[in-house]
């Protein structure tokens, strides 16, 4: 009889998850860009996410979802739900900036228009620094909001979270952010992310300068925090809302809410 193939043994490391991603995505991109594989699999990723939670955006989402399936054949499309299963096993072995690291291993940056992800460690040592004092904010108020103005893949959102928790503080009920970023893929990839580590968050897609919002994603923690409700009654003013109104493709309702300017994200 002859012997059983055997089978790959699972990623162990968080080094294995991503060259097992990196694999795939690049085999995919034989027939499409790598870049457009990239940015189909986290829109989709997103779209997923957010049609459970939100039923205002769910239809327009749901015809972009569908407008991405057509552009691959069933076999090529069945690939992508295995990719987000194993995106999700990698943030649970590992909670880290997951989609940042890919995007570079991928080489899809564009670095004409200076985008660079700020490596994770680096992350990892400015949220140390900021939450100090965070015990102390957590005993004088309800809750911690953080405001990041530029966030990418969401590193330093992630780094922020972890760094709560090795203080012993549960960013899941103690903190709350609010981040922008111009680019779309940036905005699903932060979201996605975000959702998969349950961290509440709105993330925004609009430009913080021009104090401009096109559409806003919310994580599941927080929709199942009550966050809208929580953030209503908080005496700390919120962003004050853009005076320009979105573009026309802009989903609606998009609330626009200024993210502060600067180059980290802000604690109050």
């Amino acid at each position: 009889m002859p012997a059983k193939p055997r089978k790959k043994p699972p990623p162990q490391t968080t080094s294995d998850y991503l060259s097992t991603l990196e694999h795939t995505i690049r085999q995919l991109a034989y027939g499409h860009h790598t870049f457009t594989v990239f940015r189909h699999f986290v829109e989709l990723s997103a779209i997923a996410l957010s049609n459970v939670t939100d039923p205002i955006n769910k239809e327009t989402r749901e015809k972009q979802y569908l407008s991405i399936v057509t552009q691959y054949k069933p076999e090529q499309f069945q690939q992508f739900p295995p990719l987000f299963g194993m995106l999700a096993l990698c943030l649970e072995h590992e909670p880290t900036d997951v989609l940042g690291r890919l995007y570079h291993r991928l080489e899809i940056q564009n670095d004409q228009a200076g985008q660079f992800f700020t490596p994770y460690p680096v992350c990892q040592a400015m949220a140390k620094m900021l939450v100090h004092d965070a015990k102390h904010l957590v005993e004088e108020q309800e809750f911690i909001r953080a405001q990041e103005p530029c966030v990418g893949s969401g590193a330093m959102v992630i780094a922020l979270a972890q760094a709560l928790r090795e203080e012993g503080i549960n960013y899941q009920q103690c903190l709350h952010v609010t981040a922008i970023d111009l680019d779309i893929v940036a905005v699903h990839m932060a979201y996605v992310q975000c959702t998969l580590l349950h961290i509440p968050a709105m993330i925004l897609h609009g430009d913080t300068l021009r104090g401009e919002t096109y559409s806003v994603w919310r994580t599941f923690a927080h929709v199942m925090g009550f966050w809208d409700t929580k953030l209503a009654r908080d005496p700390r003013p919120l962003p004050a809302p853009a005076k320009k109104p979105p573009p026309a493709h802009a989903e609606q309702p998009a609330e626009a809410l200024r993210a502060p300017t600067g180059s980290q994200l802000t604690l109050f």
